[in-house]
């Protein structure tokens, strides 16, 4: 698979575990890493709880179910009975924490806003370690990681600015970044 940035390295025991996960979740649907596990991945040593991911959505109960099974044989598991995932995931879009043996999770939500179809529908390919990632394109990572606003997200916002400046499309990530009302100029 063809990789819009490649990261020097190996992957880590976290970057298996994320691949591991989304290369499942491809099966079923379009989905787009967001928020800090892409600082991460592009090589800013920091400490992380979950990864979070937006996903497109199941279309049926039956994919759905096939997904979580198929996770479920991996050692993942849902903190929500299979039985109220569809209902909750699917018609009422709310987050659904997927966890591993060892209590690490993914905050797993279906898009609702403008920004979280943007996410997916743009989403750039990340290489590490022979592991191949879709994450949100840059154009909206950072303005979203300035409007969140604490210092750990504005470290986030200009991390990834200075990894990935020279594929940013700036023009979008002007008009994303007043969209949000955020100001680039605090790491452009």
């Amino acid at each position: 698979m063809e990789a819009d940035v490649e990261v020097e390295g190996k992957a880590n025991q976290i970057d298996r575990l994320v691949y591991t996960f989304v290369k499942i979740l491809e099966k079923y649907t379009d989905y787009a890493i967001v928020s800090g596990y892409v600082a991460i991945l592009l090589g800013m040593e920091r400490p992380t709880q979950d990864v979070d991911i937006v996903v497109g959505g199941f279309r049926s109960k039956e994919n759905l179910n096939r997904f979580l099974r198929e996770i479920e044989k991996k050692g993942y598991f849902t903190a929500v009975k299979k039985e109220f995932m569809y209902e909750i995931f699917e018609k009422r879009a709310e987050k659904i924490d997927i966890f591993t043996k060892k209590q690490w999770y993914f905050d797993f939500k279906k898009a609702k806003s403008i920004w979280d179809f943007y996410s997916i529908k743009y989403s750039i390919k990340i290489k590490k370690g022979g592991c191949v990632f879709r994450v949100a394109p840059p154009e909206i990572q950072i303005p979203y990681k300035l409007w969140l606003g604490s210092d750990k997200d504005i470290k986030d916002a200009a991390y990834i600015y200075e990894r990935l400046k020279p594929i940013i499309d700036f023009e979008s990530m002007k008009k994303n970044a007043k969209a949000m009302k955020v100001d680039l100029s605090l790491i452009v």
